[in-house]
């Protein structure tokens, strides 16, 4: 008599095979979406840095000497207060977002809530010699520093 089908011991071991081919596949799937995320968390961190960066470099851009009232020359501070032009700019951090305010009107965010900033400083250099005086912005998002440096020339 010829018996046809399939014995409980191969049952057994196809399913297990199975299983592990669908494990297998679900791990390297979920490595996939992983680095995926985290490439897209990498972007939104230097998009936002980036952008706070060529704000803070645009308040910056081209004031006389004079115009930087906090922090003073040869101290830090955690805000920056620049006279430019007749309008007051005022850059400083609350909440983990970095702000803007033109004139004391109402702060306006230059970062989003994606990404939270901690520890900016503002070090006001004085001139020393044929040096002119400077100032040092810096701030940290997701674990980087960033950094911008500008003069402040006659």
């Amino acid at each position: 008599i010829g018996m046809q089908g399939f014995t409980l011991i191969e049952i057994v071991l196809y399913i297990a095979l199975f299983s592990l081919a669908i494990g297998g596949m679900l791990f390297g799937a979920y490595q996939v979406f992983e680095s995926s995320s985290a490439s897209q968390r990498q972007v939104i961190v230097a998009e936002e840095a980036n952008f706070a960066l060529r704000k803070i470099n645009w308040v910056l851009d081209g004031i006389p000497p004079g115009t930087i009232t906090t922090p003073p020359e040869g101290f830090a501070g955690a805000a920056l207060d620049v006279q430019k032009s007749g309008t007051a700019y005022a850059l400083s951090e609350s909440g983990g977002t970095l702000e803007i305010s033109v004139n004391a009107g109402s702060p306006l965010a230059l970062t989003s809530r994606r990404v939270a900033v901690s520890s900016e400083s503002f070090y006001h250099a004085a001139s020393s010699g044929a040096r002119p005086a400077s100032l040092t912005a810096s701030f940290h998002i997701g674990g980087q520093t960033f950094q911008t440096v500008k003069s402040v020339r006659q």
